[in-house]
């Protein structure tokens, strides 16, 4: 069995994923759940896991790497979100070409932006 790792070091996902506040748990459960069944309210389901890793990281009840693993697993990994705007039926192509716009923007210029702030300093 290859070995996962995280940052070059070897992890096991169920420690950097165990002990977190039940909000947290909660939100990345619905969040992949939303994943799965393609749900169109996805970028709010993205935006709860956004807010509780920040907030359990600000309170102290998850560490620096746990709260960088997070993000690099959920915040990062957005690019399943166009999918389903992709596949879906009930959403116009303009209406799809405006979501991955809208999406792929707050990504890169405030999400991605902010935190790369915050780590410098």
């Amino acid at each position: 069995m290859k070995e996962k790792s995280y940052l070059n070091k070897p992890y096991d996902p169920e420690i950097l994923e165990c002990s977190l506040p039940k909000y947290l748990e909660d939100d990345i459960k619905a969040l992949k759940k939303g994943y799965e069944e393609k749900t169109l309210h996805l970028d709010c389901l993205f935006n709860e896991v956004e807010g509780s890793i920040d907030s359990a990281y600000y309170d102290g009840t998850i560490s620096d790497t746990q709260k960088d693993y997070l993000y690099d697993m959920y915040m990062e990994n957005i690019g399943g979100t166009n999918d389903n705007f992709n596949e879906s039926p009930f959403i116009s192509d303009i209406r799809k070409q405006f979501y991955q716009e809208i999406i792929k923007l707050r990504y890169e210029k405030i999400l991605k932006y902010s935190y790369d702030k915050l780590i410098e300093s």
